[in-house]
């Protein structure tokens, strides 16, 4: 944390942390409400925390920042709360730190100066404040909702998150305000969580011996949600949030947590049973009449300035609350279990270089059409190069297919499998076999790729008892649809870690297939800078087969001949700057199904004789030598590894911006376009074409960029210590239920 303020005799300075994403509605009041504090304005700060908003919650605090020196604006790139909380305590300047989110109501003008009194008189630790949820903007639904959320029936007995009184209580529900002391002997928040992030928080606070104390001027007045459906929502992720609490510390649980869950699966259960055992019927209806008289009785004692259309939406929001969490709980705990699936006993002491057993890996993806097919399979074949080298043991299994595959050309051994279709009770038989298989091979971790292996993959793997399971995401899902998306939700949730390879295709994940934040790593592809380097020889050699003179500026493209590639696109710009410039010479390095569509379309632009169509090539080092500028015009990327080929070899690249390639070309990718562009694309080939000083500077710049970031020794590294983070965890996770926790495990993880 940075250096703190001093504090004056007068007040203490305050830092106030506002972690926000997408509360554009309520962000400008909650800034005008903090700083018309009557507080000394040089003596507190207000952070506000943005986990990248889609909406105008950036902007306005960017607005605000300028207006009032107190205001700062930081980015929470982690998007979640917690992460968000702990971007603020790293950058937090004052003595205490408080947190209020974006949509509260701030009805008392001397909170702060209360806080700093507070602090003083008691010689507390940390401060818990009321969190009333009735506000002068409140809806009769929204008073509905918070009188259903006040209740004791609708929140709990022993929570003090909605008392007014004033005394020493337990921190876990309502801290909110802390020393910066507290952080210094707790640690931050745990990014894990994307709900209850506090209470876990305020359970080691509790756990640690420190000291809360509240008081009615201390509140804080929140939001309720709008809407049934809103309430569910805000209900389920509390009670996820509870199940990962109660995971990670055993001693937050309590019988309480437990009653909404009850209620609903018994219900259930007992509709079930009831179409066989009648008599379990009445058993149902009396406990709902039980609980009618427990939600009359909250009815009763709500407060009295309710109408009665507001008890009778109280009456609803009851039930709301109760199911939300219910299902929350479910959802909580199912993939908490399925993490779980797994023999400690067969768990033993795995080192990555000689002696002891090796680290098993296995690859599963879909098919390989051909080494040099595709981006995906060459970083598969890569990777198991790599893992090799480092002393793991690598394995490939292909689902079908590939028959002509050796264990010399991949490099590690090889299993075929014979799915054909899934619909078919052949195709059950053969993922039994698969499953028999992947048991006796006893493997550690397995890695998914491709569509199939990906939706298939952690089922399979879980049946087999493999203790850690990583699935790959390499595009934008262009392809998936809503169905598919929701089976593969499914399926995530056998997953150990999702694995990204650039930001743009985590971000997309996040968004498609509806995954925490916090499950999904990023891990770069990586480019053997040693092997892709400018060659003259090549140069000469490949433009000689080509018939080009020095002279002529040839423009290079490899890609697979498939639509989502633009390389339609590409052609049309080859003729604009054909038109432009007679030295220009184009390339295509690739095949696909759109060739002969492509070899007409040559035809009709008359490009015939500077544009040529290569077809798939093993030696592409060769023909990239031979290209003075290239091309990438995709209409969709995750990673574009032909860049990374690009950039090691030190040519300047028009990029379309999409996916990573921003992040990938970094300040080496000046030259971005829009995809499906074909006259921004011809512009900024004209523009490096006449400038040939450009064309030498963005050279250089990529050929620094793939060395710094992108090398094999790095790619290397990354890939083995995220392998053995993740396995040494979970396998960690195994021996300590089972009592028992070996030394090489904990040095491992050091």
């Amino acid at each position: 944390m940075p250096e703190q303020v001093g504090q004056t005799p007068e007040q203490p300075f305050l830092s106030i942390v506002v972690p926000v994403r997408n509360e554009e509605r309520y962000l400008r009041q909650t800034l005008e409400l903090l700083l018309a504090q009557e507080y000394p304005p040089d003596r507190f700060e207000i952070l506000v925390v943005d986990g990248e908003s889609t909406d105008g919650t950036a902007h306005i605090a960017a607005e605000m920042a300028r207006r009032h020196p107190q205001v700062r604006l930081l980015k929470n790139s982690g998007r979640l709360s917690s992460a968000g909380r702990n971007v603020g305590l790293r950058e937090a300047r004052g003595e205490y730190v408080v947190f209020v989110d974006g949509h509260v109501y701030l009805s008392d003008r001397r909170l702060f100066a209360s806080i700093a009194e507070c602090f003083r008189q008691t010689g507390a630790d940390c401060l818990s404040r009321p969190q009333p949820l009735f506000t002068p903007r409140n809806t009769p639904q929204q008073n509905a909702i918070a009188a259903a959320r006040h209740s004791w029936f609708g929140h709990g007995l022993g929570s003090r998150i909605y008392a007014r009184e004033e005394g020493w209580v337990d921190p876990t529900s309502a801290g909110a305000v802390y020393r910066r002391e507290v952080f210094e002997q707790v640690g931050g928040y745990d990014e894990e969580f994307d709900a209850c992030e506090d209470v876990e928080f305020n359970f080691r606070v509790k756990q640690a011996g420190l000291r809360c104390f509240t008081r009615p001027d201390l509140a804080v007045h929140y939001y309720p949600r709008e809407t049934f459906s809103g309430l569910f929502r805000q209900m389920c992720r509390y009670g996820v949030g509870r199940t990962r609490l109660v995971r990670k510390h055993p001693g937050a649980f309590g019988l309480g947590q437990l009653a909404p869950l009850v209620v609903w699966a018994g219900t259930l259960a007992g509709l079930l049973a009831g179409f066989f055992v009648k008599p379990i019927l009445l058993l149902v209806g009396a406990g709902w009449a039980l609980y009618g008289l427990a939600s009359l009785a909250a009815l009763l004692s709500a407060p009295r300035t309710l109408s009665s259309r507001e008890r009778v939406m109280m009456a609803v929001a009851l039930p709301i609350i109760h199911a939300g969490l219910a299902w929350g709980w479910i959802r909580g705990w199912i993939p908490g279990w399925l993490s779980r699936w797994k023999s400690p006993t067969r768990l033993k002491k795995v080192t990555a270089g000689s002696g002891g057993s090796r680290l098993r890996i296995l690859y599963l993806i879909d098919e390989m059409e051909a080494i040099t097919a595709g981006g995906t399979e060459r970083q598969v074949l890569q990777m198991i190069r790599l893992v090799r080298q480092a002393g793991l043991a690598p394995e490939l299994c292909v689902l079908r297919g590939t028959r002509w595959l050796s264990e010399e050309q991949v490099g590690c051994p090889v299993h075929f499998g014979r799915l054909g279709t899934l619909r078919s009770p052949r195709g059950l038989v053969e993922l039994c076999r698969l499953v028999a298989w992947m048991r006796r091979r006893r493997f550690h971790i397995a890695q998914t790729f491709f569509v199939e292996a990906n939706l298939w993959g952690p089922l399979l793997a879980r049946l087999a008892r493999v203790p850690v399971v990583l699935g790959s995401r390499r595009n934008l899902n262009y392809w998936m649809s809503s169905l598919m998306a929701k089976v593969q939700w499914v399926s995530n949730l056998l997953a150990t870690r999702l694995i990204a390879n650039c930001e743009a295709v985590k971000k997309c994940v996040m968004e498609r297939e509806k995954v925490n934040p916090a499950k999904v790593d990023v891990l770069h592809n990586g480019i053997d800078t040693d092997r892709f380097v400018p060659d003259a020889d090549r140069r000469k050699k490949v433009r000689a087969k080509l018939g080009l003179s020095e002279a002529e500026i040839l423009v290079g493209n490899v890609s697979v001949l498939r639509p989502i590639k633009g390389v339609e696109h590409f052609l049309v710009a080859a003729s604009l700057v054909a038109a432009e410039s007679p030295a220009a010479r184009f390339l295509v390095v690739g095949e696909g199904p759109l060739r002969p569509w492509l070899e007409r379309m040559i035809g009709r632009l008359g490009l015939q004789g500077c544009f040529w169509l290569v077809g798939s090539q093993e030696d592409v080092l060769s023909y990239l030598n031979a290209c003075d500028i290239a091309v990438l015009s995709s209409d969709s990327e995750g990673f574009a590894n032909s860049i990374l080929e690009y950039m090691a070899v030190g040519l300047p690249c028009v990029a379309t911006d999409v996916g990573g390639n921003r992040e990938v070309l970094g300040e080496a990718g000046s030259l971005l376009v829009p995809p499906a562009n074909a006259a921004d694309l011809a512009e900024a080939l004209l523009g490096l074409i006449h400038d040939p000083d450009r064309r030498q500077t963005l050279s250089t710049a990529a050929r620094r960029r793939a060395r710094q970031h992108f090398s094999l020794d790095q790619t290397q590294e990354r890939l083995v210590h995220y392998y053995r983070r993740w396995f040494d965890r979970e396998e960690a996770r195994d021996w300590v239920a089972s009592g028992t926790l070996p030394g090489w495990v904990s040095e491992a993880r050091k």
